[in-house]
Formats: structure tokens, sequence, C-alpha cells
């Protein structure tokens, strides 16, 4: 499964990890991402950054917390967890 994630959708796993989490739970912080995904803050961080590149998450300013953003799926991501889903 790791390489068809990679191969075929290029995503690294802690890609995946974020957009599964995204599709799950809506939109989070890097924190709120970190503590699901039991991953460290960089490497939230970078499996963020890849993604928002290929325009399949948003990252907005947070209204609470100005330091924090707020990470969701964008529809071009919710169609790609939705094609990666059941090979998971």
């Amino acid at each position: 499964i790791t390489d068809s994630y990679e191969e075929r959708f290029g995503l690294k796993i802690p890609e995946w990890r974020v957009v599964a989490v995204l599709a799950e739970f809506d939109a989070h912080t890097h924190s709120e991402i970190v503590a699901k995904t039991a991953m460290d803050k960089v490497t939230v961080s970078r499996a963020v950054a890849s993604p928002g590149e290929r325009d399949l998450v948003r990252r907005t300013a947070s209204a609470e917390d100005a330091r924090a953003q707020i990470v969701e799926l964008t529809k071009a991501g919710r169609r790609l967890f939705e094609d990666i889903a059941p090979l998971a």
C-alpha cells in the first residue's frame, strides 16, 4: 500500500495520514493534527506543505489564535482521499 500511495498518488505516508485525518475530522490546526496522528510538529508541517502545493489542502488563519492556521481539504483533496481510501 505504501508504494501505491507514493507511486500512484504522489503522497508519502505522513501526507496520506494528514489527508485521512482531515477527511475524517474536517478542518484542524497543526497542533490538532499532531495529536490525532502522533507525528511530530515538523513532520506535520512538511506533510501539510506538499499537499498544499498541489492544492489538496487549504490553510487559513485561525480567528481564535493569530499564530495558528486552520488546515482543511480542498475539493481536489477530498476526491483524492475518496480514490485512495478503498485501497487502504
